[in-house]
């Protein structure tokens, strides 16, 4: 009978260590050069065109530069330009792909930037902060924007 209790609360333990392990080790780290195959494209969101300091078009570049422009077709006139710099990236359990990066823009402080690529790379949720990494990524977040690729 010992061994039996013995034997039931050695695989409880297995079984609990791997449910922890499990949820805290879904994410696969994928190399910058895969982070960039998902994030450079042209980003657009039309909802954007009525926010005078807001782009509808942003444009990330494999060379790690960036154009943002105000509107979907303007590729003539940059409102926003700079270069983005990937720290870390990876895929979570539902293949979200998500990428910790710094903005940097001309006289303005480095941001510190999450990006979340979800519907098979059409979707892009970002947001940004000043001061460090920010812990989520939601419309309630400072420096929210979504936006899609061209189907």
């Amino acid at each position: 009978m010992k061994s039996i209790i013995i034997s039931i609360l050695a695989c409880v333990f297995i079984v609990a260590s791997g449910f922890q392990a499990f949820g805290e080790n879904d994410n696969k780290e994928i190399s910058n050069e895969k982070a960039m195959q998902y994030y450079c494209k042209p980003w657009i969101n039309p909802d954007y065109a009525t926010l005078a300091s807001w782009a509808e078009t942003k444009v990330m570049k494999k060379d790690g530069t960036f154009e943002w422009f105000s509107k979907i077709d303007d590729s003539k006139s940059p409102l926003y330009y700079g270069a983005f710099i990937i720290n870390k990236s990876w895929i979570d359990k539902n293949g979200n792909v998500w990428i910790n990066m710094f903005y940097l823009f001309k006289d303005v402080p480095k941001k510190y930037t999450v990006a979340k690529i979800s519907d098979n790379g059409h979707t892009l949720e970002q947001v940004y902060s000043y001061n460090a990494y920010p812990t989520e990524v939601t419309p309630e977040t400072n420096g929210y924007f979504i936006m899609h690729t061209r189907r």
